[in-house]
């Protein structure tokens, strides 16, 4: 069931990512977009790993899936939180480091969750 909500939120995101796109087709708006969906996904990952709102499956399906397609990137900052969360460290450390624009997306998505989530304003 996992797989197949992954597939769907996977879907749904790309598509999402493409109609943005399409829709600033040739225009300067193009870069900035890209960089906006990256910050905006990535601060929705940072508030879906910090809350656990949802059971794994269905974080998997927001994370992996829809926002993993909508940000092509970020999922690697999910993957380590559910690996660790799952009891594999060692895993999670295999993992790349996010760039500095992701970074900061989540963190600050983390950080709009609350103290609860282990962070504090710098």
């Amino acid at each position: 069931m996992t797989t197949l909500l992954v597939g769907l939120g996977g879907t749904l995101g790309v598509l999402s990512r493409y109609g943005i796109s399409r829709l600033t087709l040739h225009t300067d708006a193009l870069v900035w977009s890209t960089v906006g969906i990256n910050i905006v996904g990535s601060f929705l990952l940072g508030l879906l790993v910090a809350e656990h709102w949802f059971d794994r499956d269905l974080r998997e399906a927001i994370g992996v899936g829809f926002l993993g397609g909508f940000t092509t990137f970020s999922t690697f900052s999910v993957q380590i939180v559910l690996e660790v969360d799952s009891g594999e460290p060692g895993r999670a450390a295999l993992v790349p480091a996010r760039v500095s624009d992701r970074q900061r997306g989540g963190r600050d998505g983390r950080l709009c969750a609350g103290p609860k989530a282990g962070l504090t304003a710098v």
